[in-house]
Formats: structure tokens, C-alpha cells, sequence
């Protein structure tokens, strides 16, 4: 006879090992794309094609395929959308006070903690994690919440960044900001999504061959994806700024979840599984883009890598407690 006790714990050791069964293989393709580089079995060429294939066609083939063959009422939730920007903005501006208070920020600084704050690696890593969770009807809502990451988040950090910059005085600020958010609005990536949406609005029905082509491309999105993170993780410097950077990465594996939970659970009244997609993008650890930006701009390079290396690896722990307590 097992004891009530007893049975508690087995029950939760089962329920452990079930999250862990769907969460730990997604971070093992992470360790494999790691160790690969770190035993030189992968050159540092073949990331970049990686990388380059991912978000120029896999990526997109899986956004558009999930946008083209949804109605549009399915995509567009404006009462989502706009929750989903108010808790960005929320958390943009706790990630700039704690910059501003405890570390001194600069207008350059402050778009930095912003955007360590509130960008996740939704891209290459919450779509095939998330989907993998909760199904396929997740990608919906997060096609709205990259789109609504690019078209609105990056745009107000690159007004801080390019406000920061003290070597083109004499261009205008809004031709500054235009030239740096051309290429971020105008990729792949966005294109997919809005060309996807005009077919869904279209009602287009795609032809048998061209879905299965954008099926096959797509499926080599996430396991691609995610190799490519882990190799592009291998020998990124830790910065003499670890607390800095440690304070990046609580910020968005911990301050970013608890707020989107707040604004979606006490304000949305829509489809659950939307509601709990939300909170996991949150969850996410820092984008890749946080390097890419800190390195254009020359601020905070060393604490932007360290807090994209640092909350990758504490989300292996922090992404799976999230997914087993709720």
C-alpha cells in the first residue's frame, strides 16, 4: 500500500518527467548546435548559412503557410494585440528605469535594457518550442506577437539608440531612424507574414504542390533553428559587467513573464491557449538581435552577449518550471 504522501511525490515526479520529455529535447538540439562548434565539427561559415537559410526561407515558408491558410478572423484579435503591445511597453519601461537607476544608462543604454527586457528569441526558438507545447494553433497568435516585436518594438529602441549616436549629427533623426528601421520592417520575415495575410483576406486557396513545398520548408524551421542558436551561443565573451547582465537576463525571464501574465489574465477574455502563447513568448530568453543591435550601435556589446548567453541558459530551467506549475 502506498502512502498518501508517497503517491504525492510520485505524481509529481511524473508530472516533472512529462514536461521535461516535451521541453528538454528542444534544448538538446540547443547542446548539440553548442557542441558542435565547441569541437569544430561545424565551422563558423556554416552558422551563418544556417542562420541565413532559417530566416530567409524555412521561417518564412512556415509564417506564411500559417497565416495564408487561416481565415482572417482567426488572425486578426485586436483586443490580443493591443494587450500584447501594453504589456511591451509595460516592461520597456521597467527594463529603462532599472537601467536608468541602477546602472546609469545613457539614451543608448536605455534601448538596450529595453530590448533585452522585452524581446525574446521568439523567432528562432519560440516558434518551434512553443508550437511543439501547444500545438500548431499557436503559431497564430505568435505570427501577431513577431510582427507586433518588429513593427513596434524595434522601431521605439532604435529611436533611443539612434538618439544616442553622436557621429551622424547632421542627418535628420527621421531619416536616421527610417534607414535603420527599413531593414528591419522590410525582411523576409515580415514579408512572409503581410503577403500571408493578403491571401488569408484574399481567401486564396494554395494549390497541392506549392502547400506541400512551403510544409517541407517549413518543418526545417525549428530543429534548424535551433541548432543554429546553440553554434552561435559557442564563445561569446562574458563581460566584466555580470551583474549588469544578469539584471538583462531576470528581466526577461522574469520580470517580462509575470507582467504579460498580469495585463493577459486579468484583462483578455479570449481563447486560452492565445493567453498562455503570450506568456511563454515572454518567457523566452533575450533575442539574438540584442548582440546584433549592441554591436551596430557600440553599446553595452560585452553585457548584451553575456545577457543572451546567460538567459538562454537559465531558461532551461526557468521555460520548463513556467510550463509545469501552469
Amino acid at each position: 500500500m502506498v502512502s498518501p504522501h508517497t503517491a504525492s511525490i510520485i505524481r509529481v515526479v511524473r508530472a516533472v518527467y512529462t514536461v521535461l520529455s516535451v521541453t528538454l529535447p528542444f534544448f538538446a538540439i540547443i547542446g548539440c548546435g553548442w557542441l558542435a562548434r565547441r569541437l569544430s565539427l561545424v565551422p563558423e561559415a556554416s552558422v551563418a548559412g544556417m542562420t541565413s537559410f532559417v530566416f530567409t526561407f524555412a521561417l518564412p515558408a512556415l509564417l506564411f503557410r500559417s497565416t495564408a491558410t487561416r481565415p482572417i478572423a482567426e488572425i486578426a484579435d485586436w483586443p490580443f494585440m493591443g494587450l500584447y503591445v501594453l504589456g511591451m511597453l509595460v516592461t520597456v519601461g521597467l527594463g529603462m528605469a532599472v537601467g536608468r537607476l541602477f546602472f546609469k544608462a545613457d539614451l543608448q543604454g536605455l534601448g538596450i535594457h529595453a530590448l533585452a527586457a522585452a524581446m525574446g528569441n521568439l523567432g528562432f526558438m519560440g516558434l518551434p518550442l512553443i508550437s511543439g507545447l501547444l500545438g500548431e494553433a499557436s503559431l497564430t497568435p505568435m505570427v501577431l506577437m513577431l510582427t507586433l516585436d518588429v513593427t513596434v518594438l524595434v522601431p521605439l529602441i532604435l529611436a533611443f539608440l539612434e538618439l544616442g549616436r553622436s557621429d551622424q549629427a547632421g542627418a535628420s533623426l527621421v531619416r536616421r531612424i527610417w534607414r535603420a528601421a527599413r531593414s528591419s520592417i522590410l525582411n523576409p520575415i515580415v514579408i512572409a507574414i503581410f503577403l500571408g495575410i493578403g491571401a488569408s483576406l484574399l481567401s486564396l486557396a494554395l494549390p497541392l504542390g506549392i502547400d506541400n513545398f512551403l510544409s517541407l520548408l517549413g518543418a526545417a524551421a525549428g530543429p534548424t533553428a535551433l541548432f543554429a542558436l546553440g553554434a552561435s551561443l559557442y564563445g561569446r565573451p562574458l563581460a566584466d559587467g555580470l551583474g549588469e547582465a544578469g539584471t538583462m537576463a531576470a528581466m526577461k525571464l522574469l520580470a517580462y513573464p509575470l507582467v504579460m501574465a498580469t495585463v493577459m489574465m486579468s484583462l483578455y477574455d479570449g481563447d486560452p491557449l492565445w493567453t498562455r502563447s503570450a506568456i511563454l513568448v515572454a518567457a523566452l530568453p533575450c533575442a539574438g538581435n540584442l548582440y546584433v543591435f549592441a554591436s551596430r550601435y557600440g553599446a553595452r556589446v560585452a553585457r548584451a552577449s553575456t545577457a543572451v548567453l546567460l538567459s538562454t541558459s537559465f531558461a532551461v530551467v526557468s521555460f520548463t518550471l513556467l510550463v509545469w506549475v501552469w
